[in-house]
């Protein structure tokens, strides 16, 4: 997908509630383009959040009391 379509899809999904994951190689301007979509939508804040530097499963789903 381009990112001009990128641009009129995520607003799509976004008022419809549509989780949606972005996959591709490094460089190509995914997270600046969700960036740029989220301050075009109003939102507040926008996180970039990078699940592949997370080395434990713990540091997703915190650690479990016993």
């Amino acid at each position: 997908m381009k990112i001009s379509e990128l641009k009129v899809a995520i607003p799509f999904l976004v008022k419809r509630n549509i989780t949606t994951l972005l996959v591709g190689h490094h460089g190509l301007g995914k997270s600046q383009t969700l960036r740029e979509i989220s301050e075009s939508l109003g939102f507040d804040r926008f996180v970039d959040l990078r699940l592949g530097s997370s080395s434990d499963a713990g540091d997703m789903t915190g650690l479990q009391d016993y």
